[in-house]
């Protein structure tokens, strides 16, 4: 999961460089003399920018973010500043979610982005966040339904399922050899519940058979068609127990 709480660094060269250019950009703008064809920006625009950049090296989201609103109310069209303020409010609530998961609390997490959409609308990052927080939670399931599974069956219906969820989340493909572990362990339990099945139809068959039971011989035919399905071609039961009558 940690794909999807990694910090995005994109901004991180251009923070650092903005932080050591700023001041000289500032200097440069009061030191000229003579005339000025270009305005100096105001000097508050300048201020707020040094400061959101220097909270954002320093990880200080939530002052970063009252820079940018400030700064977002003097260039209303900036898309640059738009994307960071939506990377800054996700970088808070993903701070929350990371420690939920270290805890193992996946519906804690969950519920933390789902509070972040909320309040925030359609970010990005926090929708991706939530679809990738719920093929977890859909994943985590699929697991423990697979390991409490009493029938070969069930393994095999859990490991279809999470199949698909790997296919779509590439951190999940970890998880590869461990299915494969269990469908093999899958494979050997179906042949000991068709052993298992085939052997309860002849004792039924040879019970039946001694009660005079007209329906034993249905029994015996649907003996006859598990025994010899390709399947069971290896663990195949001897037919002549069911001529043993006591």
């Amino acid at each position: 999961m940690r794909s999807i709480m990694k910090q995005n660094s994109r901004y991180s060269l251009l923070r650092t460089c903005f932080i050591f250019m700023s001041p000289i950009v500032v200097l440069a703008g009061v030191s000229g003399c003579g005339k000025k064809e270009v305005p100096d920006p105001p000097l508050t625009r300048n201020r707020l920018t040094i400061d959101m950049f220097k909270n954002l090296a320093e990880n200080k989201h939530e002052q970063a973010i009252e820079k940018i609103i400030k700064l977002k109310a003097l260039d209303p069209e900036s898309v640059f500043l738009a994307e960071l303020e939506e990377e800054e409010v996700s970088n808070i609530y993903m701070s929350s979610v990371q420690q939920q998961l270290n805890e193992g609390d996946i519906e804690a997490a969950i519920k933390t982005v789902d509070a972040a959409r909320k309040r925030h609308g359609l970010y990005r990052s926090l929708i991706q966040a939530d679809v990738e927080l719920r093929k977890l939670r859909s994943l985590q399931e699929s697991v423990v339904n697979m390991l409490q599974a009493e029938s070969s069956e069930q393994v095999f219906a859990e490991i279809e399922q999470s199949g698909k969820i790997i296919s779509e989340y590439t951190p999940a493909k970890a998880l590869e050899p461990m299915f494969a572990r269990k469908s093999i362990e899958a494979a050997r339990m179906a042949r000991q519940e068709s052993i298992c099945t085939r052997f309860s139809l002849l004792c039924d068959t040879v019970l039946m058979r001694q009660d005079k039971n007209r329906c034993a011989e249905t029994i015996a035919a649907e003996f006859e068609i598990e025994n010899n399905l390709p399947e069971n071609k290896n663990s195949r039961l001897p037919a002549t127990i069911l001529s043993a009558e006591q």
